[in-house]
């Protein structure tokens, strides 16, 4: 009981976590154009994606597999695409990506594949599950993915 409790508390964190994330970004899109904005705008897309998974997870709203099944799916489209709206050199503000997207090509390159596989492995939990219960494991492991590509390769705010 006591692991289930602290499991769930996690996973609402990186709900919160998220949907603070997503809001950011919202606000970071403010003059942003060309390619940084395409990527800026995708990655917004995802951070909604995250946030409708997250609000099941928190009771927020009823689970519905069709719709946790679509969000993963958007989130795995999104990251297959994610490499060409990263050319290098792509840091007009407001860009948050540092220079490390560049220098460190062949592994943030592996974080969005970590991402599509994670998505894709979440896709197929949802479009079976009848609870949030059952895609919470998977929603957390994607939510990390997407932290710790933040945490390498994006300007700390």
């Amino acid at each position: 009981m006591l692991f289930g409790a602290i499991r769930m508390r996690k996973i609402i964190t990186c709900a919160v976590f998220l949907s603070v994330s997503f809001f950011s970004i919202t606000f970071a899109h403010d003059g942003a154009t060309g390619v940084v904005k395409q990527r800026m705008d995708m990655m917004s897309d995802v951070a909604s994606s995250m946030k409708t998974l997250g609000r099941m997870l928190k009771g927020e709203v009823d689970y519905n597999a069709d719709t946790a099944q679509s969000a993963a799916l958007k989130i795995e489209k999104h990251s297959k695409h994610f490499l060409i709206l990263f050319p290098e050199g792509s840091t007009q503000e407001p860009s948050e990506a540092l220079p490390l997207v560049w220098e460190n090509w062949d592994e943030f390159k592996q974080q969005l594949e970590v991402m599509a596989n994670r998505s894709n492995e979440l896709a197929k939990i949802a479009a079976s599950s009848t609870s949030a219960d059952e895609i919470k494991t998977q929603f957390s492991n994607l939510g990390k993915t997407c932290g710790t590509c933040h945490k390498i390769f994006r300007q700390k705010k």
